[in-house]
């Protein structure tokens, strides 16, 4: 676990300098729906965070650094799961950013009660975690390259899904707000059951891989 460790800590570093346009663009989106702006801005920065991992797979392969990496003491196995671990660090910390500043909003009444995304947060991380649960096993198995048109189809429909869902929250306030309980709880351990499976596919198709 300690080289994942490591291995997850060299993917933030990357991910910060090579990515700082994508990170200004998520705190923006967040800060703009803060101060009262749709709040498919809000939703949008869950999935982008979630995707900083599959920028950093990609950035890999660019470089070479997938291959490089194995011959340096590490295994695929921990390959793989510090890109998990990168996947379910940056949505969790946008959700986080961005039920902070919904409550930072609401306080300073920039935000209305039925565009408060903050009690359907568990809802859009595990729709992202789910969505990155099937783009990354399609970017181990067949490479960026070739996995690129899967995986656009499958970004594309989890983008759909934001779209529609930012609709539902701010035309059925009374529904969102005072009935998701359970469906956030079935959404969240639906993602926790699916990332398992995920990183099961994800490991045996990865250690077949030919480079």
């Amino acid at each position: 676990m300690t080289k994942v460790w490591a291995l997850f800590r060299g993917d933030v570093r990357s991910v910060v300098r090579c990515n700082k346009i994508l990170l200004v663009m998520i705190f923006g989106y967040q800060a703009a729906y803060m101060f009262g702006a749709f709040s498919f801005l809000g939703t949008l920065t869950v999935v982008l965070g979630g995707m900083l991992a599959y920028t950093s797979i990609s950035m890999d392969e660019r470089d070479g650094w997938n291959r490089f990496v194995l011959t340096t003491g590490y295994s695929r196995k921990e390959y793989v799961l510090s890109k998990y671990l990168l996947a379910i660090a940056g949505t969790v910390i946008c959700s986080m950013t961005l039920g902070i500043l919904s409550v930072i909003g609401q306080k300073l009444g920039l935000i209305e009660m039925e565009n408060n995304l903050l009690s359907i947060l568990p809802v859009l991380m595990a729709g992202t975690l789910i969505m990155l649960s099937v783009a990354l096993p399609l970017s181990f198995w067949f490479g960026m390259e070739k996995a690129r048109l899967l995986s656009i189809l499958v970004i594309a429909l989890a983008f759909g899904f934001v779209g529609a869902f930012s609709a539902i929250t701010e035309e059925n306030s009374g529904l969102l707000v005072g009935g998701w309980n359970g469906i956030s709880l079935m959404a969240v351990l639906l993602s926790v059951i699916v990332v398992i499976v995920s990183v099961l596919i994800s490991l045996k198709v990865f250690d077949r891989r030919e480079f």
